[in-house]
């Protein structure tokens, strides 16, 4: 981690970086802390929602269609916004973490998150998927208009199963669809 660099600042171009101070602690990754996460402003605005967006990391509704190993990869080669540790960022740490406990338990995080969260707890309709009998249950869902990225837009419930199942293995947040990943029982 000691080649790892920073935006000087959030507006400037990628190669406008310094050295990061120190490395990436796991403390940073539960607290959200490690230097790169979800842009609060319309897309494409600064040069790094642009790199992550090319990358096919940027925050959304539409998953990237990359494995764990890719998707960490392209993040890898993109510089961090703040210093590790100096401020709390939204929706990386999660991708980050579930590939960690993906490769510490040697499983993947649906199934660790079923045996040592879900099933202790009671929590039967929690999970990645959504049973076909089960979709009923889904809210609408609504994000940004892409073209202004002001105004919100809907879309309606799946009627499918593969409309509410991840492309690929889901890892936190990053490559399974954001706003329908954990599902949880309505009653």
């Amino acid at each position: 981690m000691a080649d790892r660099r920073v935006l000087t600042r959030l507006d400037r171009p990628l190669d406008d970086t310094v050295p990061a101070r120190r490395s990436i602690t796991l403390r940073d990754l539960l607290t959200f802390r490690l230097g790169i996460g979800a842009v609060l402003a319309p897309p494409g605005r600064y040069p790094i929602q642009r790199a992550l967006a090319d990358a096919g990391l940027a925050p959304g509704a539409e998953p990237p269609v990359v494995g764990p190993q890719e998707w960490l990869r392209r993040l890898g080669n993109l510089p961090l916004i703040r210093q590790p540790g100096e401020a709390w960022m939204y929706h990386t740490g999660s991708d980050v973490l579930g590939r960690l406990i993906e490769r510490v338990t040697g499983g993947s995080l649906a199934d660790f998150l079923r045996r040592r969260v879900f099933e202790p707890l009671g929590m039967r309709d929690t999970g990645f998927q959504v049973q076909d009998a089960q979709l009923r249950r889904l809210p609408t869902s609504y994000r940004a208009d892409p073209e202004t990225g002001h105004s919100w837009c809907t879309t309606t419930r799946p009627t499918a199963s593969g409309a509410a199942r991840p492309r690929s293995n889901p890892a936190g947040a990053g490559w399974s669809p954001r706003w329908t990943t954990i599902w949880r029982s309505a009653g």
